[in-house]
């Protein structure tokens, strides 16, 4: 990731491996640097739930200059929230 680039964070509820997550990454990458933290799997309908019980885990998908792509455990709203902001 370049410092002199803008962050652009990324996230879905329909998972990592939705279509038009993908296309949108492709489209903004000229513009920033790309960081996805989505479901690994479909959680449409989900979006502000929040996982409780469950520990929250995240793997690395997919690294490309200026891009970065991480699978989470746990509903959009957490992966957001607790994986992506400092804290």
């Amino acid at each position: 990731m370049n410092d002199m680039r803008p962050l652009i964070l990324l996230s879905n509820d329909d998972g990592v491996q939705a279509k038009g997550l993908n296309e949108l990454i492709d489209m903004l990458s000229p513009l920033g640097d790309i960081l996805v933290m989505a479901p690994d799997s479909a959680r449409s309908g989900s979006a502000c739930a929040i996982t409780s019980h469950d520990p929250l885990r995240y793997r690395v998908v997919a690294v490309r200059p200026g891009i970065k792509i991480c699978a989470c455990s746990g509903t959009p709203a957490v992966s957001y929230t607790h994986l992506t902001l400092p804290t």
